[in-house]
């Protein structure tokens, strides 16, 4: 037996596998220093190189970092006071201009009489706006704005089934005191679905024979109004269309101008609808307006507009009077400071 079988037949198996796991230990942590000193090695020079990049430098900038110095001003009397004056002045400012461009707008209301002649005088060149006005009617009330099918003016065939709640107590022809189709040639069964049925739609026959038209005194032919173009492009291509199939059994055409601008509600009891409009030359006209049964219309207005549209002061007087009272505050304010002799005075109490 040679003298290294002696030995090893010696040493306990232990201790020899503990020498060899410790060799192995030794060797993989050799192994992971060097691929960590390779990383460390790439990392900077990885940062040698991105330390002269833009981006490097936008992610390091004041800005990025929140180290920029902030401006935080002093509130005081003379600081709010004067905040305070500027904005009323700029305010009032604004108040007078728009009761200056609202003053400038020519506006002639017409009392209604039916199928005569009125009087009236342009007195600028300019174009010229034709409403009718109406007082004391809700068109904003819950059960006249729930009157009407939406459906049913889109030009859809709504069964009858449908429109009961809707259209309740103006659901039919007879309800609805409809005898004739839209041509007048037609009469209407009195026991089918009116097309459009429902008191929203049934209110418009108060307006439906209206008729406005002009004479000049220099010529007495007759000037019709533009009745075109008085309502949005969208109301006529997507919420307002005949039926396809059933426009023979209509009252009215539901693409008509005029009744899509009365079947739009308006928020208060007292509005405008928009008839027409046209150019006018400055001189002498005559208004005649003709209607079967318009007893709800009070004026027809004759109106220019400007870039901030017709004649309103309204909100040029709440704009005085916002700036009249921040003028007076500020005016307080600065007061107080110069009683004071420019000491502020700050309270002992803690905020928190």
């Amino acid at each position: 037996m040679s003298l290294e079988s002696e030995l090893t037949n010696t040493i306990p198996t232990e201790l020899i596998a503990e020498t060899t796991n410790k060799e192995n230990k030794d060797k993989k942590e050799e192994k992971e220093n060097n691929e960590e000193n390779k990383l460390e090695n790439l990392e900077l020079k990885n940062k040698k190189i991105n330390e002269n990049s833009t981006y490097y430098k936008l992610l390091n900038s004041p800005f990025s970092q929140q180290k920029i110095n902030s401006y935080r001003p002093k509130i005081d009397n003379t600081s709010t006071g004067s905040i305070m004056f500027l904005f009323s002045i700029t305010i009032i400012g604004l108040g007078i201009i728009l009761i200056f461009f609202s003053s400038m707008i020519e506006e002639i209301p017409i009392k209604f009489i039916k199928e005569d002649k009125i009087q009236f005088e342009i007195k600028n060149e300019n174009l010229y706006m034709f409403y009718y006005e109406i007082n004391n009617y809700y068109q904003n009330h819950k059960r006249y704005l729930k009157g009407v099918n939406e459906n049913q003016l889109k030009g859809f065939n709504v069964q009858k089934n449908e429109l009961i709640n809707e259209c309740r107590n103006a659901l039919t022809n007879k309800e609805m005191n409809i005898t004739k189709s839209i041509d007048s040639k037609k009469k209407l069964n009195p026991n089918e679905v009116s097309i459009p049925c429902g008191v929203y739609a049934k209110s418009y026959k108060n307006i439906k024979s209206l008729e406005i038209f002009l004479n000049s005194n220099k010529s007495y032919d007759i000037i019709h109004l533009n009745e075109q173009n008085i309502t949005w492009e969208s109301d006529k291509e997507i919420k307002f269309k005949n039926t396809k199939n059933n426009i023979d059994k209509q009252w009215v055409d539901m693409t008509n101008e005029h009744f899509i601008v009365w079947m739009k509600p308006s928020g208060y009891s007292n509005f405008r609808k928009l008839f027409g409009y046209i150019y006018l030359e400055k001189g002498i006209y005559f208004i005649n307006v003709k209607c079967d049964n318009c007893s709800i219309i009070d004026k027809i207005i004759v109106t220019n507009l400007n870039f901030l549209g017709g004649k309103n002061t309204s909100l040029g007087v709440v704009y005085i009077i916002l700036g009249s009272l921040l003028l007076l505050f500020s005016g307080i304010i600065l007061l107080k400071h110069n009683n004071n002799n420019g000491n502020v005075v700050l309270s002992n109490d803690k905020l928190f």
